[in-house]
């Protein structure tokens, strides 16, 4: 939702919101399909093309319009996939950009790098490349959604993009980090009560407390584009190009399934909530949560991150990291 409102907001309403419905034709949003594609890219302005359809066959429903004169108009413009992977010295120095934003102290704020993020936005950051989740799903993280004792994060169904509920393990850096996000987090909410009748100091944290509050004080979490604006400035200040937060969930599967680590294809992908390719009827039938094994996944990747960042020395007698399904 909040994509959309961006989208219309920045490439539709300057061109479009002027236009009565029944004034819109196919040529006019193929020229502005092309100057958005031109000007922004060709994801974008499918994107765009995408919510006008939407839009159109919302206004037919309602019986504003008859028909929908945009539904022949196909894609404009080809996607490429991204194959960005992030090579060992960009992890470094995106790592060292999210800390040097998480150790300094925020009244030294107008001192730092004009491009550094805040401190939730940097943890959010760190946490897309230590869980390999979406940037959507780790930005609209809640309290309720985490259990510490069992370090577990369990995304529900409904905030999904495979709609599946999936479980989580989370290695003892991402916990750290979350702990410090419930505490930046408990002060933002303190500042804006939502029930009247309590004063700020006295509002308890609440399961549907989101762990990245809306920084304009409503009880939300904050817009998944938010996390792309971080992640694009720590970029920048790291001097790492092209680099977004689905690249971190794209490198952190690279490496658990590459040989420095080794983790089964089946693994990575039930750490990612991807059914395998090729399991057919047996993906129906197969319950097992894989827990355990993607506990180990996780752990591991997170144990080579920090050899990668510098924040963990690696014993002199280890020459490579175990092999998944090849040990005792």
């Amino acid at each position: 939702m909040a994509y959309r409102k961006w989208l219309w907001a920045k490439h539709l309403k300057p061109r479009l919101g002027d236009t009565r419905l029944e004034d819109v034709a196919p040529g006019v949003v193929r020229r502005v399909v092309r100057e958005i594609g031109a000007s922004a890219g060709p994801t974008t302005a499918n994107r765009a093309l995408g919510l006008l359809q939407r839009i159109f066959n919302f206004s037919v429903d309602e019986e504003h319009v008859p028909a929908n004169p945009l539904v022949k108009i196909k894609p404009m413009f080809d996607e490429a996939s991204r194959a960005r992977v992030l090579n060992d010295a960009e992890l470094k120095a995106l790592w060292q950009a999210a800390k040097q934003t998480l150790e300094t102290p925020r009244q030294g704020a107008k001192d730092r790098d004009e491009l550094a993020v805040s401190r939730p936005m940097a943890i959010a950051v760190l946490l897309c490349l230590l869980t390999a989740q979406r940037g959507g799903e780790v930005s609209g993280m809640l309290r309720g959604e985490l259990d510490f004792e069992a370090r577990t994060w369990l995304l529900p169904a409904e905030r999904s993009k495979s709609k599946r509920e999936h479980l989580i393990p989370l290695s003892q850096t991402a916990i750290d980090l979350i702990k410090e996000a419930f505490e930046l987090g408990r002060r933002r909410l303190a500042r804006f009560p939502t029930d009247p009748e309590r004063p700020a100091d006295e509002r308890k944290p609440q399961p549907s407390d989101p762990v990245f509050p809306s920084p304009r004080g409503e009880l939300s979490a904050v817009e998944r584009l938010s996390l792309s604006r971080a992640m694009a400035r720590l970029a920048m200040v790291a001097k790492i190009p092209d680099a977004s937060p689905h690249d971190l969930r794209r490198t952190a599967t690279t490496i658990m399934a590459s040989e420095r680590i080794g983790i089964l294809t089946e693994v990575v992908s039930r750490v990612l909530n991807h059914v395998p390719p090729g399991l057919g009827v047996t993906g129906v039938y197969n319950r097992h949560a894989y827990v355990a094994e993607k506990r180990r996944a996780l752990d591991l990747w997170e144990g080579l991150l920090l050899e990668i960042v510098g924040e963990r020395v690696r014993p002199s007698n280890v020459s490579n990291m175990p092999r998944a399904g090849n040990t005792p």
